[in-house]
């Protein structure tokens, strides 16, 4: 049955229609495209009537063709800032501390610098997908070592870490591997010096798990007595019994019985016995003087459910998709001693008492919103393990409320119920269902009516929270350690800038469901509510990062709230999804002779109940020249810190400043090193990028084009606010592909490939340019953005694919059900291959067993819209430029400030002439 849903309300400048006009005229070029041998039963000989799979009979691109950008004549000659791809060999200077260090990385010669990139001839240095690849296959057969190598590889990468004192990047990520000397310096380059942290990123199954010590009976570990650093592998010990902090320089005394004698070479003998001494990571588990309240001893997590029991909840059959989310996740097991709760709400608040007392689950309700209070107090949480059966009893009844829901929910006065079921033992985590617009009790809100188009000025204003209560309530929710997770699934709008405000003030997520269809998205609206409740790792948690003298933070960035943009944020929960990221500026100078020092130091209460602090170091070597610090910059690092830096400033900052800020940020990143680096060793004509940034422009580009901050003024301003929020929280790996997705042709997948090598790593097949003129009439593609896995068909696909693919019923495009929303189990090498494929990308960037596939079928579903809008390479109906445009324009823009400088130097050396003549 086809799908008939019309998309451009929810994807506004962009329709079937358009779409189909720019898809209309087909032309053969069997020449540009080498097919591979495999797959040969979906391969058929051009003179059989049945649409050939793997050799077409119009084997051309599948829109009119563009000349490739490596062939346009009026293309900038693309330099590479080195001719080194992945992880640059750095040479060896003395170190700033004995025996421990990186290594600073040192360009030999400015030649080097200045080489012609000569790839493969099968690799294109400006191809995201090629370039991703390569690092794959790069370290298939090797480890990534903390100390000995320098520049992480590109996230998303499969890499096996070995802590060697420094910690993993992925959980600490430098925006640059050579820290320059001063501010000034730093200005020079336009790039940011900071880091991303990611404190409980899931690791490969290959590594060793985080150490934890106990040093509860000493009082807590070691630390230094000026700076309250924490003891790491590059604290220096002496003889008298001191150590020296690698942070500020102080020598404070060791505890006695922490004391050890130092070998010849000045190190302890005991370095490898004690994790912290030897590995970057390491959580310390610590005594009751770092409880939030000395006197209330931490708690095992206490979880809320707070189930939307409205009439449009329950005619989407929202609440029984939570409550098979809650079965399961009890079924899957929660940390020893966690208690949960459940409270339904529509117009009133609905209590299950889950008492162990009782055989029976009885349902209290409230109709007091304004004056909030608890029923009971015995029975509104139970132990997960002691109360199953009353677990069970209560989800029962929770699928039976809706025979008598109410039209609207009262999320406002639900959410400060469950504040004040949390609050009495010290903190949690909240996961809420909305479906509608909040109108009843407190923290009602109004909304924006669909037919109301909003102009970019006021767009720009509704994306901000502007509701007083619910500004109120997310202050009240830090100081309470309870953090929120909200799950909308509404047709409609919700306000979701004030909706979302108590969940991204306190660590949570949030999380929409737009078109929402029950056959199609139940299944991952329940995998995601189970995911988001095993995802907590902690909650009552303080951040605090520290740096080398003569650095200071200037800024926290993150899913938080504090009171001054560099105070130590309070994080009420924390997951594996956890980013943060932190700006740093120059007080002083540092000294090249010594490394600059980053430690990050988490306090949270793990969900068993156990006080511990996470302790992650880094060490980077500290440079003067400009060279060396764009040659160690990270691509990745910079652009998450610039979005998240700039997306903050909305509404004070508009959508058409933000997204010139981010062209501006990358032409003045660009012309500074084309100036100060490469001088006039090159001609003009030629667009010169730094290795390690090369692809930036791209990133930058399809920044742009995202929902968050692209041109095209919405009818529904959630999507715009849901967008800006994932930018804003994802991690590195995640923003990597919701920037640039993977697109993989199924054409040419290899026999070889989608399968796990015996080392553990999956061989993922290369990836496809996204670009409408890589989609080949009568192809088939996977296309991965974070969120979903789109699979694109087209209608002279060949019919064997759909079989081994969809089963033996599907004759024909007709016959795929455009609500599957996942691949069906088929003896067929390639449906083991695509389902292999999809369950790696769940395993590897969502850290969960599902994501939902979402059918395309070319000119049939409108999901194709939205398929098309991930490919950024192309212009975009609201006139924004394809990836070849774009390049010429900031090639534009960098030769005028070029001539400029020049002109003003050329002005300066005039004066100078003419005053010493003078003299």
């Amino acid at each position: 049955m086809e799908a008939t849903h019309s998309m451009n309300a929810v994807y506004d400048g962009y329709s079937m229609s358009s779409l189909s006009d720019g898809m209309s005229e087909l032309k053969v070029d069997q020449s540009k495209h080498k097919k591979r041998p495999v797959h040969i039963l979906h391969q058929q000989p051009a003179s059989q009537t049945t649409a050939q799979f793997h050799q077409p009979a119009s084997s051309q691109p599948f829109l009119p063709p563009q000349v490739p950008f490596s062939q346009q004549p009026q293309s900038p000659n693309f330099v590479q800032g080195s001719p080194q791809i992945g992880t640059p060999q750095m040479g060896t200077p003395p170190l700033g501390v004995s025996q421990f260090g990186t290594p600073q990385g040192q360009i030999q010669s400015p030649g080097q610098l200045h080489q012609t990139f000569s790839p493969p001839s099968n690799l294109d240095p400006t191809s995201v997908p090629d370039i991703r690849y390569e690092t794959d296959v790069m370290f298939d057969s090797k480890s990534f070592l903390t100390f000995a190598n320098v520049c992480p590889p590109l996230v998303g990468t499969q890499y096996t870490v070995v802590d060697q004192g420094n910690a993993s990047p992925r959980f600490m990520r430098m925006s640059m591997y050579n820290v320059p000397a001063t501010e000034k310096l730093r200005k020079e380059t336009g790039l940011s010096l900071g880091l991303v942290l990611n404190p409980f990123a899931p690791m490969q199954e290959q590594e060793k798990p985080i150490p934890e010590v106990d040093y509860r009976e000493m009082g807590g570990p070691p630390r230094c007595r000026r700076c309250r650093a924490y003891v790491n592998s590059t604290m220096q010990h002496t003889h008298d019994y001191r150590m020296i902090c690698n942070i500020c320089g102080f020598s404070s005394p060791i505890p006695s019985e922490y004391c050890s004698p130092l070998d010849p070479s000045g190190v302890r003998i005991d370095r490898n016995q004690r994790p912290e001494l030897h590995l970057g990571m390491i959580d310390f588990l610590v005594p009751e003087a770092y409880n939030i309240d000395e006197s209330i001893p931490p708690n095992p997590l206490h979880h809320v459910f707070l189930v939307d029991i409205s009439n449009s909840s329950v005619r989407r059959e929202l609440h029984k998709a939570f409550a098979n989310a809650i079965s399961m996740s009890v079924l899957k097991g929660y940390p020893k001693g966690s208690k949960i709760s459940i409270i339904a709400y529509d117009r009133k608040i609905h209590f299950f008492n889950l008492s162990l007392d009782s055989n029976q689950v009885s349902i209290a309700t409230v109709s007091d919103l304004e004056d909030p209070f608890l029923p009971f107090f015995d029975g509104i949480f139970v132990d997960v393990k002691a109360g199953r059966i009353h677990i069970d009893r209560a989800l029962q009844s929770l699928e039976m409320m809706g025979e008598y829901s109410e039209p609207e929910p009262a999320y406002g006065a639900a959410l400060r119920y469950a504040l004040l079921a949390l609050e009495h033992v010290g903190g949690g985590k909240v996961t809420a269902l909305l479906s509608a617009l909040p109108s009843w009790g407190p923290g009602s809100l109004k909304g924006i009516s669909p037919s109301q188009r909003l102009t970019s000025e006021l767009e720009t204003e509704a994306l901000t929270a502007k509701n007083q209560y619910y500004q109120k309530l997310s202050k009240d929710y830090i100081s309470a350690s309870v953090g929120l997770d909200l799950f909308v699934v509404s047709s409609g709008s919700v306000d979701l800038s004030d909706c979302s405000l108590v969940a991204t003030s306190t660590g949570g997520s949030v999380r929409s469901f737009f078109n929402y269809e029950v056959a199609r998205d139940q299944k991952s609206l329940c995998i995601s509510l189970l995911d988001s409740i095993q995802a907590v790792k902690g909650y009552q948690s303080q951040l605090k990062i520290r740096c080398s003298a003569g650095l200071q933070v200037t800024k926290y960035l993150g899913s938080f709230k504090t009171s001054n943009s560099d105070a130590d944020p309070l994080i009420p929960i924390v997951t594996s999804n956890t980013s943060v990221g932190c700006l740093f500026k120059h007080d002083g100078k540092l000294s090249t002779k010594n490394d600059a020092h980053f430690q990050a130091a988490l306090l949270y209460t793990s969900a068993d109940g156990v006080r511990k602090v996470r302790v992650i170091n880094s060490i980077i070597s500290v440079t003067e020249r400009i060279a060396d610090v764009f040659a160690f910059a990270d691509q990745d690092a910079t652009l998450a810190l610039e979005l998240k830096e700039h997306l903050g400033r909305i509404p004070e900052v508009s959508l058409v400043g933000l997204r010139n800020r981010l062209t501006f940020d990358l032409v003045d990143i660009n012309t500074d090193y084309k100036l100060k680096v490469v001088g006039k060793s090159s001609a003009d004509q030629q667009l010169i990028l730094p290795v390690g940034l090369r692809t930036l422009p791209m990133f930058t580009l399809a920044a742009t084009k995202t929902r968050a901050i692209r041109s095209a003024p919405s009818n529904n301003t959630d999507l715009r606010v849901q967008s800006i929020l994932d930018l804003k929280s994802f991690t590195l790996e995640k923003l990597a592909v919701y920037l640039y997705p993977i697109l993989i042709n199924v054409l040419e997948i290899d026999e070889d490939a989608c399968q796990y090598t015996s080392t553990g790593h999956f061989q993922l097949p290369p990836g496809t340019r996204l670009s409408r003129q890589n989609l080949m009439h009568g192809g088939a593609y996977i296309l991965f953005n974070g969120l979903k896995v789109f699979f694109w068909i087209h209608s002279d696909v060949n019919v064997l694919l759909l079989q081994d693919v969809f089963g033996q019923n599907v004759s024909s495009l007709d016959s795929i059900d455009p609500n599957l929303n996942e691949l069906p189990e088929l003896d067929t090498g390639i449906s083991l291959q695509l389902r292999n494929l999809v369950s790696f990308f769940a395993k590897s960037y969502l850290n969960s067993s599902f994501v939902p596939i979402q059918i395309c079928r070319f000119r049939r579903d409108g999901a194709e819209v939205e398929f098309m809008e991930n490919l950024y390479e192309d212009s975009t109906p609201d006139k924004l430029q394809s990836y070849h445009d774009f390049l010429n324009h900031i090639h534009s823009l960098i030769k005028n400030k070029v001539a400029v400088s020049s002109e003003k130097k050329n002005q300066m050396n005039g004066q100078m002439m003419e005053m010493n003549h003078l003299r």
